[in-house]
């Protein structure tokens, strides 16, 4: 018995298994090829016949964007909803304070549309909080 790895000419590994001996060439279709060996078809893929682990899949630009967006609404909500004492009414603040967080919790409403073509969340600056 062989282990098998079939793979394609861009060294994606398309399946992986145990076959007779005689039978280990018949496991690769046109434009396949079989080496012997054990490989994990996640995390590897196959280069000039050697196993190797695949690089990550570097995300497109839209990708990038959509993730950087998702991060900063998610810390942004997160910023809101810690605030939300601040404009209820019997929250204990004077009516100024009570409009420097109204002013602040804008602000970070805002964020997402002045931020829409980023892709590092590390360049996002957010608001500074007024004192309590």
């Amino acid at each position: 018995m062989k282990r098998f790895i079939v793979y394609n000419s861009d060294g994606k590994i398309l399946r992986t298994g145990t076959c007779a001996d005689f039978d280990f060439s018949a496991q690769a279709q046109d434009g396949e090829t079989v080496i012997e060996g054990e490989a994990d078809d996640a995390t590897q893929c196959v280069i000039d016949g050697v196993i190797q682990d695949a690089t990550p899949a570097v995300p497109s630009v839209d990708e990038q964007r959509r993730q950087c967006s998702k991060l900063l609404r998610r810390e942004r909500n997160t910023k809101l909803a810690k605030t939300d004492y601040t404009q209820m009414p019997d929250a204990p603040l004077t009516g100024a304070k009570k409009a420097d967080w109204a002013t602040y919790r804008q602000a970070l409403r805002d964020l997402p549309s002045q931020y829409q073509d980023e892709t590092d969340i590390d360049n996002v600056v957010y608001p500074t909080q007024p004192e309590a």
